[in-house]
């Protein structure tokens, strides 16, 4: 396997972790990507140019959807807080009440 059909196969795997929402699986693969990355020669042979074309339009697409995940993240994240925020006027401390029996 050349290492441009191991980037094919990265991406795809990385893909299919974006998809799956296994962020800390896609974390990981950090380490194999900087290893794939050291093996690339400095200049592409031209029978690469197909395969270099196919794992540029994925990162694309993936980078898109790590956006469009991380914006839905950050609209749950402000959400969550501003519920936090209106409900806070309403939290008292435990101590005030009590138990009679």
């Amino acid at each position: 396997m050349t290492v441009y059909e191991e980037l094919v196969a990265f991406v795809q795997l990385e893909t299919e972790l974006i998809q799956a929402g296994k962020w800390h699986d896609l974390v990981a693969l950090e380490r194999r990507r900087s290893e794939l990355v050291t093996k690339l020669p400095p200049h592409p042979p031209a029978e690469a140019h197909e395969l270099i074309e196919l794992v540029l339009t994925r990162l694309k697409r993936n980078a898109a959807a790590l956006s469009a995940s991380l914006a839905h993240v950050r609209g749950e994240l402000d959400r969550i807080g501003r519920t936090r925020q209106a409900l806070g006027s309403y939290a008292e401390p435990t101590e005030r009440f009590h138990v009679r029996g």
